[in-house]
């Protein structure tokens, strides 16, 4: 009997922009999706956060940030984007990489993608 069973495919995809040649044939970023580099993120999990601007008793969200916790050290950039189920999120700065006292090192990012 297998543990697995019930469990899909990683929840969390890391893209990062391909390199293709410009017309002088010096490489530039590319985020054409035939050119994007994805990498599975198995064991990404995140909490979902809110910034909230207040004026009064009016409570605005001015944008919507996610906390990824990813097990190990996977390679993942600022300048990478995160896919969950169709959405695209920006790493807001450098991950970090977090070592416990017990267990493997946990790497910490933070996702921000603005509403409205």
């Amino acid at each position: 009997m297998s543990l697995l069973l019930g469990y899909g495919p990683p929840r969390f995809v890391r893209l990062r922009a391909g390199t293709v040649p410009d017309t002088y044939g010096d490489p530039v970023e590319s985020w054409d999706p035939e050119h994007v580099q994805r990498l599975p993120l198995p064991g990404a999990r995140a909490q979902v956060r809110d910034v909230v601007e207040e004026e009064g008793l009016v409570h605005r969200v001015i944008r919507r940030e996610r906390v990824l916790y990813m097990p190990g050290t996977p390679d993942v950039r600022a300048e990478d984007r995160i896919e969950e189920a169709g959405e695209v999120w920006r790493i807001d700065g450098d991950p970090v990489v977090r070592t416990r006292l017990s267990g493997p090192p946990e790497t910490v990012a933070t996702l921000t993608r603005k509403t409205g």
